[in-house]
């Protein structure tokens, strides 16, 4: 046990927790990429919203990256979800529901958070850089 009262088996249950969330939050991306979608013709899509919308893709590419690096994936998943809430916010005036803020928060922000605790979790090397 360290300092803080967490077990390495905690912290393996957690990292796997926000691995295996992650993964599934990147595989729903790739399907909605990959699948038909009824209204593309129905309107133009002016380029903001597109921008908006390919923050889901950069962030479910940062809970990819967070396997290998904890927290620049968290921060780059947790940060992009933030920037879209708050861009959609600007540009329409918010999601019509609670629903369409618990999307982007619940699916890419909070794996993206438990790939940060994971990192702040992990115990430190106490010797000296470049010993």
């Amino acid at each position: 046990m360290n300092s803080l009262g967490h077990t390495p088996r905690f912290l393996a249950i957690l990292r796997w927790v926000a691995r295996i969330w992650g993964l599934l939050t990147f595989l729903a991306v790739v399907m909605v990429a990959i699948g038909p979608d009824s209204q593309a013709a129905a309107y133009p899509t002016p380029l903001i919203e597109w921008i908006l919308l390919a923050l889901y893709p950069l962030a479910a590419l940062g809970l990819l990256l967070a396997w290998r690096w904890e927290l620049p994936g968290g921060l780059l998943a947790v940060i992009c979800m933030l920037v879209e809430i708050i861009g959609f916010q600007l540009v329409k005036g918010g999601y019509p529901s609670l629903l369409g803020y618990a999307v982007p928060l619940v699916l890419f922000a909070l794996p993206g958070l438990l790939f940060i605790v994971c990192w702040g979790l992990m115990p430190r090397s106490s010797a000296p850089m470049g010993a």
